[in-house]
Formats: C-alpha cells, sequence, structure tokens
C-alpha cells in the first residue's frame, strides 16, 4: 500500500523538526530534501520526476543526486542513519494503520 505523498511530507517534516513546506527550500548541507525524497520513493511510489515537480526542480536528475549522497552518507553518519531508520519505521506503521 502507498501512502498519499502529502501524508510521508508530514510525517517527514514532523520527525526532521520542520514545518511542512520547509522540504521545498534548497539549503546547503542539509538533509530535509533526500531523506524526503527517499521516503516519498519508497513510501509514496513516486519516481525521481514526480519528486523533483514535487520539489520545483527542474529533472529528475536532481533527486538522483541527492538520493546517491544520502545512501553514500548513511554508511559514515551514524546519527542521520538513526534519523532515516526511525522515520522508516514511523511511515511503515503508519502503512500498516492504513491497511487496517
Amino acid at each position: 500500500k502507498r501512502l498519499d505523498a502529502s501524508q510521508i511530507v508530514e510525517v517527514a517534516c514532523r520527525h526532521l523538526g520542520v514545518k511542512p513546506g520547509q522540504e521545498r527550500r534548497r539549503l546547503r548541507d542539509s538533509w530535509v530534501r533526500p531523506v524526503v525524497a527517499r521516503m516519498l520513493n519508497r513510501y509514496g511510489g513516486l519516481t525521481q520526476r514526480e519528486i523533483a515537480v514535487h520539489f520545483g526542480t527542474g529533472t529528475g536528475k536532481s533527486v538522483s543526486l541527492q538520493l546517491q549522497r544520502l545512501s553514500a552518507a548513511l554508511g559514515a553518519d551514524r546519527h542521520l542513519c538513526k534519523l532515516v531508520k526511525g522515520l522508516e519505521q514511523e511511515l511503515q506503521a503508519t502503512r500498516n494503520a492504513a491497511k487496517h
């Protein structure tokens, strides 16, 4: 079951400690956009191009680069890894609750 994109953004922003809508802002060295992009892809089934439209960027290439950067950082940054795993657990629980 896929979650609605707005629901994913709401849960992700709450988990990351930012207001919904701030995931669209481009901030240097911020993990908000890459993490939200990953969740939209995994739990919402959105393509990189669709995620790019959500963020207001031109193509899916920017999203692809963000996802690559996030994947590389997850192996080295334990805090980021814990943050992402906690968010994934929360979204999985939300998905399971929607099934019933």
